[in-house]
């Protein structure tokens, strides 16, 4: 139903009808994960400007965020993370 490419033109994510999220090595065509986490078709992806978030829409929910490293693993986990890890670059500076 629905198709976006991260990018910088390695991965891209499909939502169907099938309830599903894939995600696709563009070059291989090798699908790379799929996530079974919605409840009605997927009907809109798209990617973040770095490429790590994806974001879906499906009408069981107004809008997911995945981590693409670890799409089992809900976003705000990885934000949480990363907001982390940024705070201790920024002490580590001082």
């Amino acid at each position: 139903m629905c198709v976006a490419v991260t990018p910088d033109g390695r991965m891209m994510a499909t939502g169907s009808k099938d309830n599903t999220l894939r995600l696709w090595e563009v070059a291989s065509g090798t699908e790379r994960r799929r996530i079974s986490a919605h409840e009605s078709p997927v009907f809109s992806v798209d990617f973040s400007p770095d490429g790590r978030l994806l974001a879906s829409a499906s009408n069981d929910a107004p809008v997911c965020l995945w981590d693409t490293y670890s799409p089992q693993e809900p976003a705000d986990a990885f934000m949480a993370r990363e907001a982390a890890a940024g705070l201790k670059r920024l002490e580590r500076q001082k």
